[in-house]
Order: C-alpha cells, then structure tokens, then sequence
C-alpha cells in the first residue's frame, strides 16, 4: 500500500477503493480517473483535501483533523504524498489500466528529475552573479515593467555586463563617484 510521511513524522497510508470513491465524488465533487481528477492532482491544495478523505479514518484515530492534517504537508512532502496518491490510483485502476498509468508516472518522474535539475543549475548560476549586478538587472526589469524570471534575469545580467556604458562592470550604474 503507497504511503508517505509528513513534515510532522507521521505515516499515513493512502489506498483508493470503491468507498474512497464514493467519498471524493460526496465530499469534493471529484470523479476518480476524470480529467478534473487529474487536474486536481497537479494543485498541492486539493491533493491534501483529496489525501484528507483518503486517510481521515487514520487521521481521526490519530487525532488529527483537516487543518492540522494539512499543516504537515508543505515542501517535498507534497511530492511524496502526490506520489504515493497516484500509485494508489494506478492500484485502484483495472489491470488492462495498470501498465500505461504507469508508464505515464514513470515518464513524469523522469521530466519531473530533468527539470529539478535544469532549476538546479539555473538556481546556482543566478547565485555566482554578484549582488550588485543581479540588483541592477532587477531594477531594469522592474522599471521597464517586464516580468522578473530566471531568465529574464540572466539575460538581463548579460546585456549589462556586455553594454557599453556599464563597462562590463557592475559598479558603473551611477553610485560610484567620479575621480
């Protein structure tokens, strides 16, 4: 049975069965395996509303309602806990099911490692820019009213240190005094 652990330490088993269903399409007005069920595993909100109903006999012998119940889910823990609910989905589906549920889960696992490590990389470049530089480019994207991404940022950085009048350094913006 898929489980996970929250931020808190505690277990909690998740398991989907026809009474589960029930309960989601009560309670939530989810179908299981809809698009909008989907849809709702990709929102961090409704997977613990949705792990809620799945685990609140556990919860209510452990004392823990909603609240407290969503309280220690933040972090990788909703990852894990998003994970452990779509294997009890893909458990819960008919075999001829099975196989490509998971494949899908498997793929996405491989994207969701490809882009962690693109964010990686992406995080640690942005980190080796100076203060003052990745300050400057902030205030230009800011000023020209143009969204503020990584990207947008780096190249931002560049075109500064590459512009003429910032002499490819960073101290050049107008707060350095004249000799």
């Amino acid at each position: 049975m898929p489980k996970f652990t929250d931020t808190k330490g505690r277990e909690w088993e998740v398991a989907i069965d026809v009474t589960a269903v029930g309960d989601l399409k009560d309670r939530l007005k989810l179908r299981v395996g809809t698009a909008e069920f989907h849809e709702a595993m990709g929102d961090p909100c409704q997977v613990a509303n949705i792990l809620y109903v799945l685990c609140e006999d556990q919860c209510k012998k452990a004392g823990v309602d909603d609240r407290e119940f969503g309280r220690g889910l933040a972090g990788d823990v909703i990852e894990r806990a998003n994970d452990a609910l779509y294997e009890a989905y893909v458990l819960f589906s008919p075999s001829d099911r099975r196989k490509p549920l998971k494949l899908v889960a498997d793929k996405g696992k491989t994207v969701g490692a490809a882009l962690t490590r693109a964010k990686t990389a992406q995080a640690e470049a942005l980190a080796a820019i100076p203060d003052d530089l990745l300050g400057a480019a902030l205030e230009k994207l800011v000023a020209a009213g143009k969204p503020v991404t990584a990207e947008s940022l780096e190249a931002t950085v560049a075109s500064l240190m590459s512009s003429p009048s910032a002499g490819g350094s960073p101290g050049s913006s107008g707060s350095t005094p004249a000799a």
